[in-house]
C-alpha cells in the first residue's frame, strides 16, 4: 500500500497530537459550568492554538505551555463540578499524555535522518499501551473513590495495587526517556 502520508510519520504524529488536544479542549468546554464555559473555551482555544503554533514552527518549547493551557481549561470543568467525580478524567489524562508525546515525537522525527522499519509501529504500540494503562489505572482509582467504606482492607489493598501500578508506569517511562 503506497500512501503518501505514510512516508511522513512526523506529520502523522503532529496530526495525532492535535486530535488529542482538541479532544481535551472539547471535554473542558462541554464539562464546564455555564459560568465557566467562556473561560474554559478561551483557555482551551489558547492551548490548542499554542500547540498548533509549536507544531507548525517546530518550537517544541511551546508544547509545555500549550498543555498547561489545556490542563487549566479542564480545571475549569472540574472546578465547576462541585467536587463530583469526573468520570471522563482518565480519558482526558490519556489524551493529554498522547497530545504531548505525539507532539514531541513529531519534533524528534523532523530531526531524524530516517526511521528504521518497524520503529514507528513499535512507538505507536508503546504510546497506545501506556495510554490504555493510564485509563485503566484512572478507572480503578475512580472505582476506589466510589467504594463503600465498609470494604476496608479490600479497598486498601486495591489502592496499594493501583499506586504500585502508577509507580511502575512512571519508572518505565523514565527509563524509556533516559
Amino acid at each position: 500500500m503506497n500512501v503518501a502520508w505514510a512516508a511522513q510519520p512526523a506529520v502523522v504524529a503532529a496530526v495525532a497530537s492535535m486530535v488529542a488536544a482538541v479532544g481535551v479542549a472539547v471535554a473542558a468546554v462541554v464539562g464546564a459550568d455555564e459560568g465557566l464555559r467562556p473561560v474554559a473555551g478561551v483557555v482551551a482555544g489558547a492551548g490548542v492554538a499554542l500547540l498548533l503554533g509549536a507544531l507548525l514552527t517546530g518550537h517544541s518549547w511551546l508544547t509545555g505551555w500549550a498543555l498547561a493551557g489545556l490542563v487549566a481549561a479542564y480545571a475549569c470543568a472540574v472546578g465547576g463540578a462541585g467536587g463530583a467525580l469526573q468520570l471522563r478524567a482518565p480519558l482526558v489524562g490519556a489524551a493529554l499524555f498522547l497530545a504531548g508525546e505525539a507532539a514531541f515525537w513529531s519534533f524528534d522525527l523532523r530531526r531524524a535522518q530516517g526511521t528504521a522499519p518497524g520503529v514507528v509501529a513499535v512507538r505507536i504500540g508503546y504510546l497506545a499501551g501506556v495510554a490504555a494503562l493510564s485509563v485503566a489505572g484512572g478507572v480503578a482509582l475512580l472505582w476506589i473513590g466510589t467504594v463503600d467504606p465498609g470494604w476496608g482492607l479490600t479497598a486498601e489493598a486495591a489502592g496499594v495495587v493501583a499506586a504500585a501500578g502508577v509507580a511502575v508506569v512512571a519508572v518505565s517511562g523514565a527509563r524509556q526517556s533516559g
